[in-house]
């Protein structure tokens, strides 16, 4: 928000997520790298994971329908003000045995997409 310096995160037309923007120092009018993230934790030393991350299913076991999906993904480009893919996107899965993901990118039906996700229920989770 260029007047309050807060930043918003919105769904379709649905404001999901807040920010003040005092929380971010160096953000007062643009952001150059943006990242975003799931996590499943445990206590260090609790009981291993049971928790399914997405639908439970890896990405490598299908997309729609079966993996946990996040489609059409778009950030605000503030000096045009038009909506725009990511052109870098790096995923990460830093546990494979138990969760993975798929950048698959820009697609000609769903814009860019990911797809996600895992059981868990692993000796290594």
């Amino acid at each position: 928000d260029a007047e309050t310096g807060n930043w918003w995160l919105k769904y379709e037309d649905i404001y999901v997520g807040y920010w003040p923007g005092g929380l971010f120092t160096t953000l007062a009018d643009a952001a150059n790298l943006l990242e975003w993230g799931g996590e499943v934790a445990r206590p260090a030393n609790g009981p291993r994971l049971a928790t399914k991350m997405g639908s439970g299913h890896f990405s490598s076991e299908g997309g729609d329908g079966i993996s946990c999906s996040v489609k059409n993904i778009e950030c605000l480009n503030a000096t045009t003000n038009a909506f725009v893919q990511p052109t870098a996107a790096v995923a990460v899965a830093e546990v494979k045995n138990c969760y993975d993901i798929n950048n698959v990118g820009i697609t000609a039906t769903d814009g860019y997409v990911i797809y996600f996700g895992g059981p868990g229920k692993s000796d290594i989770c």
